[in-house]
């Protein structure tokens, strides 16, 4: 008998809220704090955003950093605008998302410009379109300037869309109840959608976003880490002096080609909000999940240590909370 969906959350940590998954390493947190004399000392290890990419920060911004060769076209669109002759300059189908966004939430993938219209008519906030990239394999790829060490990639995650095989009889729904991770999502889907019979053998992916919220599972892959791998996004990010902590959501198209700098795309980054996502793959466990957040913290904590003896200082705690207000405001 299939577990009810409450109870595959609660014995699955990577279905958690985020409050509960943290608490345990609140105190260590706590500790870093004070080491680093400030609570806040996570604000100076990206100024390229002014809080070091911790909350409502517009991904855009290093986007715009980024080698134009390596991010798909798109378009920063203003809340309230949704009409723009780019819009008739980017290929369909496209992506639409927060342009200060996390987790998935919010992320469509849209096919044709009057949905994208009626799209923006309804949003409230600040959005960035993109080309839709279409290469077949996804990875998360945690790259980290550390103050001894260089350039190092601590956290690499490969990523299983979320999709079902066909029988030639079931529907896309009664394929999606055989498996847990696939029966969470079906309320996100229409009736008619899920009422499509899929051909026998054929592969259908159910979800074209790349996150563990919306069914995608991440698979630890910390051991294909290496020096070839390194050099890539070495070459990334060492003309980004703004920019030394976060992770790199990317499409490609093989392992090999992506270890020779070849047909691959970086579909977003993250800040120091970033968590290193091979933590959600079941397999890792959550002590060791555990550990691992506690160690990519402390190496957040010895950068803004580096940052100070640079003379770049963090947000004091009352301008970061003003500044987080005033950017709930505004995205």
């Amino acid at each position: 008998m299939a577990k009810p969906i409450w109870m595959v959350k609660w014995l699955n940590y990577e279905y958690w809220p985020t409050w509960l998954f943290y608490i345990p390493i609140a105190p260590y947190l706590f500790y870093l704090g004070l080491r680093s004399k400030s609570f806040t000392f996570f604000t100076n290890v990206n100024p390229v955003w002014k809080d070091g990419g911790m909350v409502y920060y517009n991904k855009d911004l290093i986007n715009q950093l980024l080698p134009k060769e390596l991010r798909p076209q798109s378009i920063f669109v203003t809340k309230g605008k949704y009409e723009n002759d780019d819009f008739d300059n980017i290929a369909y189908p496209l992506i639409v998302k927060p342009a200060a966004g996390e987790r998935g939430k919010n992320v469509l993938k849209i096919d044709k410009k009057n949905d994208l219209v009626s799209y923006l008519k309804d949003c409230k906030a600040n959005q960035i379109i993109e080309s839709f990239i279409n290469l077949p394999l996804e990875a998360g790829v945690f790259v980290v300037r550390h103050p001894d060490r260089g350039v190092v990639i601590s956290s690499l995650t490969t990523k299983e869309f979320l999709a079902v095989v066909g029988d030639g009889r079931s529907s896309i729904r009664e394929l999606m109840i055989t498996s847990e991770r696939a029966r969470m999502q079906i309320p996100k889907y229409a009736a008619e959608r899920l009422a499509f019979i899929p051909k026998a053998n054929e592969t259908l992916i159910i979800e074209p976003i790349g996150n563990h919220n919306r069914g995608t599972r991440f698979i630890n892959t910390n051991h294909k880490i290496n020096g070839q791998l390194t050099d890539v996004f070495k070459g990334v990010i060492e003309n980004i002096s703004s920019f030394n902590y976060g992770r790199f959501d990317i499409k490609y198209n093989t392992w090999d080609e992506l270890l020779n700098n070849k047909n691959w795309l970086i579909i977003e980054v993250n800040g120091v909000n970033s968590e290193p996502t091979h933590i959600y793959d079941q397999q890792t466990g959550y002590l060791s999940s555990l550990i691992e957040l506690c160690r990519h913290w402390k190496i957040i904590s010895d950068i803004s240590l580096d940052q100070k003896k640079k003379g770049i200082q963090p947000l004091s705690f009352l301008a970061f909370i003003a500044y987080s207000r005033s950017k709930n405001k505004t995205t």
